[in-house]
């Protein structure tokens, strides 16, 4: 019965210890950069057991443990006799002394208590960090999907800027035309003066003839004949000239109107260019600013996600700093109990 009973307490305790390990190995095959599976709180309650002393009453040589910390702690317990088995004898012998024994159930309860403690704070620590490392996936996460967004936003300033360049294609196109139909309007406008001087030129000349005629119709009063004759010629002549006049005065005038229909086309074309210049300028200003906006706006987020970050990496180094100075407590009070038990 002694040795089912030790047997079932070394398993208890086997489990126990071992329970970190398999957690830790279960987080790690996951993820490489987990905590370590062993315990510090648990190193520091082995230390404590393995710096206990043995029995000097029994007369028989001390063994050693060597099969497992579960083990060790349990034979451990029994050397200074308080063994649940083994109640009022040290080491295999009877004593009537009771204080030893109390004095050193006393202290194995303090170790419980302290193993308990570390165990729960070891666990609340994973837990702790379990949450950290949980946290830290979701900013990753948060950080590839604003990647992925300013990945979208880069295309779509790609596909921009290359509507913008069509669209300069298109309106240095438009230029051209506009500056071929220029011109043509100054060729036009030339031709139409060309013509007007002629025109002008051929009204001094018909005024000369005029005057001419004039005057010989005057020396003609001298003798009728002549000067009827002469009148009629010059009447024929001033007719014809009349008529000429007429039609030249017609063509000026047809010339007049096709030069301001001309014009008024010019302007209306040009000041259509102008307003699709402008509206093309505008829509352009608006894209970019719209663009900036967002680029700064996911910027902000991206800072943002990496302060987050940077401030959760300043948490678990504060409490892995907290656990290690833990540790160092436990050390120093597992020298302290080493040193009064010796």
């Amino acid at each position: 019965v002694q040795e089912g009973e030790t047997n079932k307490r070394e398993e208890q305790l086997e489990s126990q210890s071992n329970e970190p390990k398999e957690e830790s190995l279960g987080q790690g095959q996951g993820e490489p950069q987990k905590t370590p599976g062993r315990s510090p709180a648990l190193e520091a309650v082995q230390k404590l057991i393995s710096l206990t002393p043995p029995s000097a009453s029994s007369g028989t040589p001390v063994k050693m443990p060597s099969a497992t910390p579960a083990k060790s702690m349990y034979e451990n317990v029994c050397y200074w006799g308080w063994c649940p088995h083994e109640r009022g004898s040290v080491g295999g012998l009877n004593t009537n002394t009771q204080s030893p024994r109390i004095s050193q159930e006393h202290l194995q309860r303090e170790l419980n208590k302290l193993e308990d403690l570390l165990m729960s704070q070891d666990m609340l620590h994973q837990a702790e960090l379990e949450k950290k490392d949980s946290e830290i996936k979701r900013l990753f996460a948060k950080i590839s999907e604003l990647q992925a967004g300013a990945k979208a936003l880069t295309e779509r300033e790609l596909r921009l800027k290359k509507e913008v360049l069509e669209k300069t294609k298109s309106r240095q196109q438009l230029s051209l035309v506009m500056e071929e139909y220029e011109k043509t309007i100054s060729q036009l406008v030339a031709q139409k003066e060309e013509e007007r001087k002629e025109y002008e030129v051929q009204k001094e000349l018909l005024m000369k003839e005029r005057d001419t005629a004039m005057q010989h119709l005057n020396n003609m009063e001298i003798a009728f004949n002549d000067v009827h004759q002469k009148y009629e010629r010059s009447k024929t002549v001033i007719e014809g000239m009349k008529a000429n006049e007429d039609i030249l005065k017609k063509s000026l005038a047809e010339y007049d109107e096709a030069i301001k229909t001309a014009n008024s086309k010019y302007e209306s074309l040009k000041n259509h260019a102008i307003r699709q210049l402008e509206t093309a300028n505008q829509e352009l200003d608006l894209i970019r600013r719209s663009h900036q906006v967002e680029q700064a706006k996911l910027k902000a987020m991206l800072k943002k996600a990496e302060v987050r970050v940077t401030s959760l990496e300043e948490s678990l180094e504060q409490k892995s700093k907290e656990n290690q100075e833990l540790a160092a407590i436990c050390d120093e009070l597992i020298n302290k109990v080493g040193s009064g038990a010796n």
